[in-house]
């Protein structure tokens, strides 16, 4: 090594030198002992470089100080060979990923632009997991969990990292996408076995029900804005709701990608009775599901069903035929749509609860129950289960509901007390 004729200390580990077999100034700092050039880490951990074409001592601290000031230590704060969280999270949802594919081939074929869960998980992952535990060591089972414990006490205190507030239920999924990282860490033999989650009280969260006098000042207001600004996306979204509180389908995707021929009016001669009949190929929780419409929605709305049915091509949506953007996109802008026009009548909120568009699927259970539908029955053509309807689709904190409640729960005594 040429022998150095000057060295000059500018802070810390930077340093400028100058040998003398060379006219031009060099640099030098300590960056880590994971420092690598060239794929390969040196043993020195020093980060090395000429100056060229620098051969004044002033204008070689400025460049220094530039190129310390710019370098990207943070690149080179782990061991290169060690695995992280989040190299072992990139496999577990690339594998993730095509399971939901595979579950989901008819339904990705009839929506080529819809992404699955997976990718949902994936988003909620970079926002609010990796900053937190993507560069932990994925053998450090300690730090792991203290890093778990931290991010959860995080979203429960101070929300997530926009600062907005975080639901018990929402913490829930975060660990399941953490579960899902950590099950791949000990199939790959990091870990012996997972890490349990932190302690969360996951509640239901019921979405209170509309009624008829409620819905159709939405619908009402829906036609008003059809007739203000002549835009057929308003007329649709009109006769869409009343499909919606007449069928037992979940709004959105599943049912925004329905083609004509799922559609199939029915005749029942002997009642002298139309039945309109829809075919899911698949839904959320099954196969091959097929539901039937309220009597009353045909009587109204019956023509331009079976003019859709008469002039629409086999695989043509049949909501919303003519629009141009992707579904998931018209998705949102219906939802929208609905949520604008229900704060606008002031009904969306009831006894401080949200009511989004899911609450029609509420209201649909609601009604049969009150027409005297069993619940088995109830939660088998609305394509759920029993527990789901009783926790979710009939809770009710109305005072009407409390009031029946308490004359069924207390009819006998109530009658002895009416004839005392």
């Amino acid at each position: 090594m040429s022998k150095i004729t000057y060295k000059e200390n500018l802070g810390g580990s930077l340093t400028v030198f100058k040998q003398e077999r060379s006219q031009y100034l060099q640099m030098s700092f300590y960056v880590s002992p994971y420092y690598t050039v060239n794929g390969k880490i040196k043993k020195n951990g020093m980060f090395i470089k000429s100056l060229k074409p620098i051969t004044l001592i002033k204008k070689a601290r400025i460049e220094a100080r530039r190129i310390y000031k710019e370098f990207d230590f943070n690149k080179y704060d782990l061991n290169p060979t060690t695995t992280t969280f989040d190299d072992v999270a990139v496999k577990a949802y690339a594998i993730r990923k095509k399971e939901f594919i595979a579950k989901s081939k008819i339904k990705l074929k009839e929506r080529l632009d819809n992404k699955t869960s997976a990718d949902s998980e994936w988003t909620r992952y970079l926002k609010e997991i990796k900053p937190e535990l993507g560069n932990i060591e994925i053998t450090n089972r300690e730090s792991l969990e203290h890093a778990i414990y931290d991010l959860v006490d995080r979203l429960r205190t101070h929300g997530n990292l926009e600062g907005k507030p975080v639901k018990e239920n929402t913490i829930t999924k975060y660990l399941n996408i953490i579960q899902v990282i950590l099950k791949k860490a000990v199939a790959d033999n990091f870990l012996n076995t997972t890490i349990t989650n932190p302690p969360v009280s996951r509640r239901l969260n019921p979405r209170p029900r509309y009624r008829m006098w409620e819905v159709k000042k939405i619908t009402d207001r829906t036609m008003l804005q059809y007739r203000r600004t002549e835009e057929k996306f308003f007329d649709e979204c009109e006769l869409y709701f009343q499909f919606l509180i007449a069928g037992t389908t979940r709004p959105g995707m599943e049912t925004l990608c329905l083609k004509r021929s799922q559609f199939n009016l029915l005749t029942d001669f002997k009642d002298k009775l139309e039945i309109m009949n829809v075919s899911v190929p698949s839904t959320k929780t099954t196969d091959d599901f097929m539901y039937t419409l309220r009597p009353d929605f045909l009587r109204l709305h019956g023509h331009r069903l079976r003019n859709r049915i008469e002039e629409y091509a086999s695989d043509d949506y049949f909501w919303f035929k003519e629009c141009n953007t992707s579904r998931s996109t018209l998705n949102e802008r219906i939802r929208k749509t609905f949520v604008r026009f229900a704060k606008e009548v002031d009904v969306y909120y009831f006894n401080g609860r949200e009511r989004p568009l899911t609450s029609l699927r509420h209201m649909s259970q609601r009604m049969m129950v009150a027409d005297g539908v069993d619940i088995a029955t109830v939660a088998e053509v609305h394509n759920t289960s029993e527990t789901m309807t009783k926790d979710v689709y009939l809770h009710e904190t109305d005072n009407k509901h409390i009031i029946e409640r308490h004359k069924k729960v207390f009819a006998k005594s109530i009658a002895r007390i009416k004839n005392s």
